[in-house]
């Protein structure tokens, strides 16, 4: 331990809406030699500093057993398939007591992988992490979060396929988490960078050498080239670089339902530079009684999901590891 105690870990964060190209940028990341981000999101952080603290105490074998068990039952977990022994043994335990978050973050995302050796860099792509960059860069004060962002209105349409979620909710989450991540780190001076979902599709090596330059490493035509489809879901399944994901709500869209979305999201839509199809709308807010319905359709479209893609066995079994991670705040 006395290794790495001396070291400060700088991770990065790969933060944004759902279905907005968080896992392309991902998969051309992890296509460069010194960089590893699991396939699988890790959602668990900001739980367990909310449950034992920024500066938590696991020198007792109470507490070592109640985040043993967290981390048994997390999504990160059942995903990766993670074999037991590399959270329960002795080495895990010296981390846990290290009482440092970047070290116990550190440890499950690399070491339990056995992905520690030439990794300058490591990192995590949870989109909902959005929420949460002030406890991560309180963890991490050199962690770079890339952000990535897309057009509402696509972003929306693609929510709503892929997992039948409410296109207004969403919109209105769009703008509310978007404007609340980049103030916060604005104001606060953090390592923060951002990236269009467009800029990279349509000019991937441009965007990617600015990315590879903010992230201080190398960048290299290899990056973009894939040995299998980087999507499963939504239109661009089984594509890799997908220049003509985009501007699809045009097609897909009524004119009632662009003019929605356009009016939940049109402030932070024209500081990002979107350009609204109508041009005599202004801001408005979704009532506590449409988000109050929405929400509750959303959480239950989304178990239907889970259990329609993986079986209902196994559906809610991952359902039930979301759920010991605020999964209802994440919907």
């Amino acid at each position: 331990m006395s290794k790495l105690d001396k070291k400060k870990f700088a991770p990065i964060f790969i933060i944004g809406m759902p279905r907005s190209g968080t896992k392309l940028i991902r998969e051309i990341l992890n296509n460069h030699k010194h960089i590893y981000i699991p396939r699988a999101e890790s959602i668990f952080l900001p739980f367990l500093v909310h449950k034992y603290g920024l500066k938590p105490n696991f020198n007792s074998l109470y507490q070592i057993n109640r985040i043993t068990k967290d981390i048994l039952r997390s999504s990160f977990f059942y995903h990766m398939k993670i074999p037991k022994s590399k959270i329960i043994n002795k080495e895990f335990v010296d981390v846990l007591k290290s009482n440092r978050w970047d070290l116990i973050f550190k440890y499950l995302i690399l070491d339990s992988l056995n992905k520690n050796i030439n990794m300058k860099i490591f990192g995590d792509k949870t989109p909902s992490y959005i929420n949460h960059i002030d406890i991560l860069s309180k963890i991490y004060p050199s962690a770079n979060f890339l952000h990535i962002i897309r057009d509402p209105r696509d972003q929306s349409l693609s929510i709503k396929k892929v997992w039948g979620k409410n296109l207004y909710r969403n919109a209105f989450k769009w703008r509310s988490d978007i404007f609340r991540c980049r103030n916060f780190a604005k104001e606060n001076n953090i390592n923060y960078f951002e990236v269009r979902y467009e800029d990279l599709i349509t000019n991937s090596k441009k965007t990617m050498i600015d990315v590879c330059k903010y992230l201080s490493c190398d960048f290299s035509e290899s990056m973009l080239i894939f040995n299998k489809p980087v999507e499963n879901l939504g239109d661009a399944k089984d594509l890799y670089i997908n220049s003509n994901n985009m501007n699809k709500f045009k097609d897909k869209l009524s004119f009632s339902q662009i003019k929605k979305i356009e009016e939940l999201t049109l402030d932070v839509m024209c500081q990002l530079k979107y350009i609204p199809v109508n041009s005599n709308i202004s801001l408005r807010k979704l009532s506590l009684t449409e988000t109050y319905i929405y929400k509750i359709l959303d959480y239950f479209n989304i178990v239907k999901f889970h259990i329609m893609e993986k079986g209902i066995f196994k559906g809610l079994r991952y359902v039930y590891s979301l759920n010991h991670q605020n999964f209802k705040k994440y919907i």
